[in-house]
Parts: structure tokens; sequence; C-alpha cells
């Protein structure tokens, strides 16, 4: 079984789910904030429109979903796959010891993009910069261009065959990690990365392309160096060892040296 999922042969995506009933188990509002966010007329036939996306096929009788319809548009997708969730989490100082806060998304996959990249906009440090128009803007210390990226990628191409682990977003006092199960799709190696491309996924990346957060060719990872170069900050750190990781180091903040109170006379 191994072999056929190493070789694509087996692909889980792609894999009709017999337990997904609809419209029983549909979320409407998901599929409708999916078509709003790609600028597809929402009144169009809901079913032709599912069929279009590769996520859904007409049987006799049946309009069964594949694996990828129901990590995007399920009301539950944790009840057809456990492990299917983001875990974010801040831990106080730079060890995984004592948690300061914790929030665990298990919507669909583009909700689950949102809501992370919402958590990470609230817990990352940002300065206010206005621009020529005199509008504010906030800018905030690690580009969230690099890490809406490598969370997408992470979602996009992680193992779901691999049960009891899931995609993780540790905040640290000096970095930020987001990890996935399952390493890099064979034959890649660590040295392909922004250069060759091979998608483990491809109905998921399709619908994740259409919404022109990433694109199918492969470069993200060079993207992400790109964002972080540009703010001044280090390459971010990938390591593959079973799970795929990518760390950003956040910037230094100065420790401000305590003003003395000058004695009088």
């Amino acid at each position: 079984m191994q072999f056929y999922i190493d070789e694509a042969k087996i692909k889980f995506d792609t894999q009709l789910n017999p337990e997904f009933r609809y419209p029983l188990d549909f979320d409407k509002n998901l599929f409708e904030q999916y078509l709003r966010a790609i600028k597809v007329n929402i009144g169009y036939k809901q079913e032709n429109i599912l069929v279009n996306l590769g996520v859904a096929q007409k049987k006799p009788g049946r309009f069964l979903f594949n694996n990828t319809g129901v990590l995007f548009f399920a009301k539950e997708p944790g009840r057809f796959f456990s492990s299917a969730y983001v875990d974010v989490v801040v831990f106080k100082g730079t060890e995984r010891v004592d948690v300061i806060d914790r929030k665990i998304f298990k919507s669909g996959l583009f909700e689950n993009l949102i809501s992370t990249r919402t958590y990470l906009e609230e817990h990352l440090n940002a300065k206010y910069k206005y621009r020529k128009d005199w509008k504010r803007e906030n800018v905030y210390e690690l580009p969230l261009d690099a890490l809406r990226e490598a969370v997408a990628n992470a979602l996009m191409h992680r193992d779901y065959f691999v049960t009891g682990a899931n995609v993780v977003v540790a905040i640290f006092d000096d970095r930020v990690e987001i990890s996935s199960p399952g390493g890099l799709p064979k034959p890649l190696t660590i040295k392909d990365l922004g250069r060759i491309s091979k998608r483990r996924n491809d109905t998921i990346a399709d619908l994740f392309s259409r919404l022109e957060y990433v694109e199918k060719l492969g470069t993200g990872i060079n993207k992400m160096r790109s964002w972080m170069k540009e703010s001044g900050l280090k390459a971010p750190v990938i390591e593959v060892n079973g799970f795929f990781r990518v760390t950003f180091y956040r910037p230094v903040t100065p420790k401000t040296t305590p003003k003395t109170t000058p004695k009088l006379p």
C-alpha cells in the first residue's frame, strides 16, 4: 500500500468518499465563501460547479464527493478525517514547555487558512506605517505573505494518509514554526526545493491555486525566501524528517537599559 502511495498510484485527494452524504454533510456557507474568493457567480447550479472544480462526481442515483471536497466543504471535516485540523499554539519563551494560548481550527481548508492568518496577526508584533495617501497600515515583524504561503503549503502538501498528526503552527519568542506530516513526496529531496515541484495532492493544490494565494509552479519556497530577504530577515529554515517544517526567525528586539534617576546634590 505504501509503495502505491509513494508512486502516486493511490492519491488521497481524488478518492471518492462514500461516507459523505450530500447535501446533508455539505456546508453551503463554506462553498459560497470559496466561490466569492475565486470570483465565481454563486447563481450557477451548485452541482455543476462542484463537478467542474473536480471535487464531486455524478453517479446513478448519487452525487459523490471526493476527499478534497470533504476537506473544503464539509460541515465537520474532522468527522471524516480526525487529523485534518490546524493546531496553533503560543509558547512562553523558546521551548515547548509553557503554553500561553492555543486555538484549534477544524473547519474547511480555506477557512482554516484564513483563521490561522488572523491568529498570527493577533500574536505578532506590528508597527504603524503611513502611506503616501495618509492611510495607516500595519507592518508586521514577519512578512504575512511568507507565513500565509507556508501555511497554505502545509495544508496542500501534507500527507493525509498519516493519522494521529496534524498541521501545527507554533509561535515562540524568537521564531514561528509551521510543520505538517509526511515530509517530501518521493523522489524529491530537500535540495530540490525551489527548483523542482511535485504535488502530493493535485486537486487540493488546484483549489488553492484558484484563490491566487499560491501557485502550482513550485515557486512557494523561493517566494518565502524573497519576502524574508526584503524584510531584512534571515531566510526561512527548512527541515524534513518525516515532517516538513519551516521556521521563520523573528527579529531580535533590543533590550532597553532601565533608566536611573539622577541623585540630587
